[in-house]
């Protein structure tokens, strides 16, 4: 689907695009078109915007200076847009006049319809971002693929709820280790289906005065480290329940030792006697204050900046169970609330594998995907 995203003032002219993108074969979606009458319209923004293959940003003098629901939009694209591969086509900013692209969309390559060549730009990105994502099965570990694997509920029997699910598949599947890898993965995936169906369903059934729309669940996932000693898979998990205020994001990480297979957490990476949740709350309460201070504007974190960070990045086990590897380090996400703001998003801290000299474990640190580029790395 192509989500189309634009102000009030222009909708006119959106509504021109969206009309021959239509005709033209594409599963375009705007507000005014495709909200139908009665429809929680904020609700149905949301459920349109997670399950975009594509969102197209309208930008014009009109709408860069706007505030209110059309920046909201724009914020949780840019969230999406962190989960995809690199090379994915997903945020692509359209130029209705002459006004200046937003500095937080500038990083994209942007398309001028003041041309006319504006509109089969627009086609070639959107084809070209088809056949990319045709063309991928998989990431090559060895003698293994990965596959994506995916799951759809759209109102089942009428019932109010949308699940959009997908998750890895190791191929071939035919040795022992790989299908309990893959039986793992997919009753992770499948159990988040069914904590979330029957949510919604109950929901459902206190809301009998109103009508709020599908509840929805889309799950996706990103796979950090796929090697013949090591699995590193995280899903981003974004659920709305009817009525609700916005959309929730949630992240789950499965981290794997694979011979044999036995799954991981944070603890078991380091040697035993090493004081590493000391260490690791120390490096991202540093790196959280650095990063919320900047995007607030100021110097330095403030006392209450630090309290709610503690709060959430203090040296306990439970604030460091969500993580993931790869050939650079350890990432460590913090969700919304954790550590800052709804507003403000999810939280990373990369912490390189040069600072962890000293701390690792010998056995665990050989399965581990080291790169040699990065092992001497410092803070």
């Amino acid at each position: 689907m192509v989500f189309l995203s634009y102000a009030q003032e222009d909708e006119v002219e959106v509504e021109r695009h969206w009309t021959k993108l239509r005709s033209d074969g594409f599963r375009a979606w705007m507000a005014k078109g495709d909200i139908v009458p009665g429809e929680d319209w904020e609700r149905s923004i949301w459920r349109a915007v997670h399950f975009a293959d594509f969102f197209i940003a309208c930008v014009s003098s009109r709408s860069v200076t706007k505030r209110g629901f059309l920046q909201k939009e724009i914020k949780e694209a840019l969230e999406i847009w962190k989960q995809k591969l690199e090379d994915d086509i997903y945020l692509i900013p359209l130029r209705l006049d002459s006004s200046e692209v937003p500095d937080s969309l500038r990083k994209f390559q942007w398309i001028d319809f003041n041309g006319g060549e504006g509109y089969t730009r627009l086609v070639n990105a959107i084809s070209e971002g088809i056949s990319r994502l045709e063309s991928k099965p998989s990431h090559l570990t060895g003698d293994r693929s990965v596959f994506t694997k995916e799951f759809e509920e759209h109102r089942p029997m009428n019932l109010p709820y949308e699940i959009v699910t997908k998750y890895p598949e190791f191929k071939p599947s035919n040795d022992a280790l790989t299908l309990e890898l893959n039986a793992t993965i997919a009753g992770f995936a499948f159990g988040q289906v069914q904590r979330c169906r029957k949510q919604f369903l109950e929901a459902a059934q206190l809301e009998t005065d109103r009508d709020f729309g599908p509840s929805l669940l889309d799950i996706d996932y990103t796979l950090h480290t796929a090697s013949q000693r090591c699995a590193s898979i995280e899903f981003k998990i974004w659920t709305y329940y009817a009525g609700a205020a916005h959309p929730n994001l949630g992240t789950v990480t499965l981290n794997f030792l694979t011979c044999p297979l036995v799954e991981i957490e944070l603890g078991d990476i380091f040697k035993p006697e090493s004081d590493y949740l000391r260490f690791v709350s120390q490096f991202c309460v540093s790196k959280l204050g650095d990063q919320i201070a900047q995007d607030r504007g100021v110097e330095a974190p403030d006392q209450g900046m630090i309290d709610w960070i503690l709060q959430g990045a203090g040296p306990k086990e439970e604030n460091f169970q969500t993580f993931v590897i790869n050939p650079k380090g350890i990432v460590l996400f913090f969700d919304p609330y954790r550590v800052s703001s709804y507003a403000e998003g999810r939280r990373e801290v990369h912490m390189p594998w040069g600072a962890l000299q000293g701390l690792l474990g010998d056995e665990v640190q050989a399965a581990l995907p080291i790169s040699g580029e990065f092992a001497q790395e410092r803070i």
